[in-house]
């Protein structure tokens, strides 16, 4: 769950320092005698997504709306969803829509079933880290649940072909293949030419996912007759081999490619063949295979590199711990006039961050403030700014910081935030609650839950439980829901160490969470 609130806390990071969002005091003396603020945000994309996760859900299955929502926080509606899919704000979209099915789902009949299709498609390949999560499998079984949404509430799914393709991919990749056989025939029905890439390509992933290798070979074979010159077949069964993470099967394809098999020829390994088999040994790790590959590639001299060819070496190299090299890969792309894509300015700075015999403060921060600036900052980029920086817990330190955030004119607040996701990633807890105390010292004003439920878990993992505890109850009576797995923790760690702090949590507990959800603590305290 931590997990959780750390990756949609970057999503909320990323807004400028001049959005105001409804924002809670720590539990310090000077903070008790403050008032309570609304700042109502200007921008509706600028909201703080997190807020859907810390909800009382009692609220949800009552009649009256959310807490989050009679606040004027976040006001859901169709036309604002619409608007959003209009306008590709996919996340936003998806907050409206999570927030309209948990409160009352029927203004949700009325969505066309396009914009469902563009929804599910935002979901499928992760765009705008859509549900703050990169498990494929989540988001597999999230579109399974909008598909049965949609018949639920009666919205056409088998006469739309928009739809359709959305459900016949989600089957691919799950290996479902009865299901992504009956929606292919229901595609055919309606008139789609099924024998293009993109749905073979897929029919063979899904008996691959399936672990029907007799069916995909079959498919393979059956296409490869149809089309006797042409690399697609070879390059769909190599795309699911990526899936499966299948090297032998990987390179086995490529073998069939290069010698033919009896039957066929060889064909010639396209661009799109080194492509593909270069990503794959990235994704095994086997880096030294991968540069092998890109270098046969280049010395094949009828083609020049692209940009992500180019970036997954600079990669690799970050992920070897050689960032001269990968600084020195980024020279030659410049000098080549080769363009950078969001993920080579990433790999740049993580290149710099490391690159300990050229430690140039000045480039770091600049490279940092751009990356923030296009909202292009990952849990990667954090890592590495994190060790550049090294641990903040003392005075000294802080101060140092704050100089350095101060004479790169970067925003103080935005780049606190920021660190504070970093040492939380790098399991720093003592500097996590250094720099909040700072955000609360020099700010004043309140921010985001998230970060809050972040010092929260920091005091509990640094051994202060009773600081936790009491931290615990001031969030709760801000109105912050601490969902029962997080008392459990606090209750159980309390358990271990301090009798008279375990018997006060558990009072806290029951106040807050015990009697609202029916749960029985003496059960959950024995299951440890």
């Amino acid at each position: 769950m931590f997990e959780d609130f750390l990756a949609n806390s970057l999503r909320i990071t990323s807004q400028s320092d001049s959005t105001k969002t409804n924002k809670l005091p720590l539990y310090t003396k000077s903070s008790q005698s403050r008032t309570r603020h609304h700042d109502k945000p200007t921008n509706p994309t600028q909201l703080p997504v997190a807020e859907t996760h810390h909800r009382n859900p009692q609220s949800i299955n009552s009649n009256e709306p959310a807490p989050y929502l009679s606040k004027s926080i976040f006001s859901p509606s169709l036309d604002k969803l619409i608007d959003a899919i209009n306008n590709h704000a996919y996340a936003l979209a998806y907050r409206h829509f999570m927030a309209l099915e948990s409160i009352h789902p029927t203004p949700l009949s009325n969505l066309p079933p396009a914009y469902y299709s563009q929804l599910i498609t935002a979901i499928q390949n992760n765009h705008q880290n859509i549900m703050g999560t990169r498990s494929r499998s989540m988001r597999l079984f999230r579109t399974i649940d909008i598909f049965s949404l949609m018949e639920k509430l009666g919205v056409p799914t088998k006469t739309v072909v928009s739809v359709l393709k959305c459900m016949y991919r989600t089957y691919s990749m799950q290996g479902d293949t009865a299901r992504m056989e009956d929606t292919l025939l229901e595609l055919e029905r309606l008139g789609v030419d099924i024998a293009i890439f993109p749905i073979q390509s897929l029919l063979i992933s899904g008996y691959v996912n399936a672990g029907d290798t007799k069916a995909a070979m079959s498919c393979f074979h059956s296409w490869r007759a149809k089309a006797r010159y042409s690399t697609e077949p070879y390059h769909a069964l190599i795309s699911a081999y990526l899936h499966t993470r299948s090297s032998d099967q990987v390179e086995h394809v490529v073998s069939i490619m290069r010698l033919g098999d009896g039957t066929y020829p060889p064909i010639r390994l396209t661009h799109k063949t080194y492509s593909l088999v270069a990503r794959h040994y990235y994704n095994m790790g086997e880096y030294k295979k991968m540069e092998q590959w890109l270098l046969e590639y280049m010395q094949l001299g009828y083609t020049v590199m692209d940009t992500s060819m180019y970036t997954l070496r600079v990669s690799a190299s970050n992920q070897m711990g050689d960032y001269s090299q990968a600084k020195a890969i980024l020279y030659q792309m410049r000098a080549s006039g080769i363009p950078f894509e969001a993920n080579t300015y990433i790999e740049e700075f993580i290149a710099y961050c490391g690159d300990k015999a050229d430690m140039n403060h000045g480039t770091v921060w600049t490279l940092f403030n751009a990356l923030r600036q296009k909202r292009n900052v990952n849990k990667r980029v954090l890592v590495s700014m994190g060790i550049w920086i090294g641990p903040v817990r003392s005075e000294k330190a802080l101060m140092e910081l704050s100089q350095a955030i101060h004479k790169h004119t970067a925003p103080f607040e935005t780049t606190m935030i920021f660190l504070v996701n970093a040492y939380s990633y790098l399991g720093d807890d003592q500097s996590v609650i250094q720099l909040i105390k700072r955000l609360e010292y020099v700010q004043k004003e309140r921010f985001n839950p998230n970060i809050y439920l972040q010092l929260l878990h920091a005091y509990k993992n640094d051994g202060k439980l009773h600081q936790a505890g009491v931290y615990a109850n001031h969030l709760c009576e801000e109105g912050v829901w601490i969902g029962p797995e997080t008392w459990h923790t606090l209750l159980v760690a309390a358990a271990k160490s301090d009798p008279l702090v375990s018997k006060q949590i558990e009072k806290w507990f029951e106040k807050w969470c015990h009697e609202k959800n029916d749960l029985d603590l003496s059960d959950m305290v024995k299951t440890t």
